[in-house]
């Protein structure tokens, strides 16, 4: 690695031989730290390359364009550490060559981080290559051979500004786009695909994507001061697998459009609060318009396609009929100062309402005509919502969860109905504005208070 910076730090392009046979950019081939990177400012990589490697261009700080060759398939290869690098020297009619074997070393939890910090790093393109073999046949039947993106690899590209991801694309992983925060256009290329029903041929564009990882495009585009909008691709499979927070700190982003390939989001736009739309015909998801409001057959709610329907004061009821509320539905929703739940709901998600920072009250409907039917609620569902005062949970639901209330330091007055007798580790004891547990809960059995909390070293009641 050192060698190779000292080498080429004073390079401004860095071209391959015609008919090169190299097949694989290895780890830290050109890749250096924060206070040494090679200055080049272009890169032309030769066709024939398969994998770009670990670090293969970290902190190529100068870079301000890359191409890469159709014959691509993965960018952040795996390796293994095998023994330390050697340089070896010859020299040849008065001119020292020099041959670098790079050492094969393990990566960091996972991470490729193969353009990640090259901050100048503006023109991302993925060459397509539309020649044809002997038998007539494509060289690359969608022009590219592109797999798979893996974690971090343009993680921090700060220039970054637009992205198109081929259509043989199949994965891209956890963090690909991490802190892109110019990114302000991702795109999905997609090729023709025929069908007939009935006599009917109809035809629709898809490419191959089956999954996006965790946080894949986190913290992107917070400098696109327009807004940005991202759609969803339909896929070849039909189906698209999402990963948690994908959005996450995408505080421009304006709208996430949902394709029919995408049956599943939930936890997809955990941490970010764009629009949701909804693909017309999709078999699984649907728009609540009058109440803004995405669900899926089992009447869950998944979260939000706008703002919460409150009225003036804050005050928001959810409506009656939905029997579940997903994970994170609600999070981070400041426009809710006031809460009410019908006594439809059945189950509520771990952090359901995490982060609502101006609710006040929330009031579960219940009644000796109309009870509550919950019997269920996750982890920290009103966590964090630091204005919160009041509540009451429902009998039937029989405990209060793990650190409902965690971290709600306004917190003075909680409603225990009859039935309620086990309360979860930090269900309300931690931040109960000052006052004993004993004060409000004199008539539970405090044999069953408090849930074994082995992580911190904690059991007891």
């Amino acid at each position: 690695e050192d060698f190779m910076i000292q080498a080429a730090k004073e390079f401004t392009n860095v071209t391959f031989a015609p008919n090169s046979k190299l097949e694989e950019i290895p780890a830290y081939c050109f890749g250096g730290s924060s206070s040494k990177y090679v200055r080049f400012t272009s890169v032309d990589l030769p066709d024939g390359i398969k994998s770009i490697g670990y670090r293969a261009f970290y902190y190529c700080k100068s870079l301000t364009s890359i191409g890469i060759p159709a014959s691509v398939e993965v960018i952040g290869s795996d390796f293994y550490d095998v023994g330390p690098s050697l340089v070896e020297s010859s020299a040849v009619n008065g001119l020292t060559y020099y041959t670098v074997k790079t050492p094969v070393m393990k990566g960091e939890n996972g991470k490729s981080y193969a353009f990640d910090y090259c901050t100048a790093l503006n023109t991302v393109t993925f060459e397509k290559d539309d020649t044809t073999n002997a038998d007539g046949s494509k060289k690359y039947p969608y022009g590219t051979s592109l797999k798979e993106i893996r974690s971090c690899a343009f993680s921090n590209c700060s220039a970054l500004e637009t992205i198109a991801i081929p259509a043989t694309t199949e994965t891209i992983l956890d963090q690909v786009f991490l802190n892109c925060k110019k990114l302000g256009s991702v795109t999905f290329d997609t090729y023709e695909v025929k069908t007939a029903v009935d006599g009917v041929e109809t035809t629709t564009n898809v490419c191959n994507l089956v999954q996006i990882d965790d946080k894949a495009f986190s913290n992107v585009g917070t400098l696109v001061t327009a807004g940005w909008r991202f759609v969803f691709p339909e896929t070849a499979e039909g189906r698209l697998l999402l990963g948690q927070s994908l959005f996450t700190g995408c505080k421009t982003l304006l709208s996430v459009e949902i394709s029919k390939s995408v049956t599943d989001i939930l936890g997809v736009m955990s941490g970010c609060t764009a629009e949701l739309e909804i693909a017309e015909g999709h078999s699984n998801l649907f728009i609540d318009k009058d109440n803004n409001l995405v669900y899926n057959a089992d009447m869950a709610i998944i979260g939000l396609i706008g703002a919460p329907k409150t009225d003036d004061a804050g005050n928001y009821t959810i409506p009656s009929g939905y029997t579940t509320i997903m994970p994170q539905a609600y999070q981070g929703r400041t426009e809710i100062k006031s809460l009410v739940i019908p006594a439809t709901v059945k189950k509520i998600g771990s952090q359901a309402f995490l982060k609502c920072t101006k609710l006040v009250s929330v009031t579960f409907e219940s009644s000796d005509e109309n009870p509550s039917q919950l019997v269920y609620m996750g982890s920290e569902v009103f966590a964090a919502c630091s204005s919160l005062t009041t509540a009451n949970i429902p009998g039937k639901l029989g405990y209060v969860p793990d650190g409902t209330f965690f971290g709600c330091s306004a917190l003075n007055n909680v409603t225990l109905e009859e039935g309620i007798k086990t309360i979860g580790y930090v269900g309300v004891y931690d931040n109960f504005a000052g006052n004993s547990l004993k004060d409000y809960y004199d008539e539970i059995d405090y044999a069953v208070m408090g849930i074994s909390y082995s992580g911190a070293g904690y059991q007891g009641n």
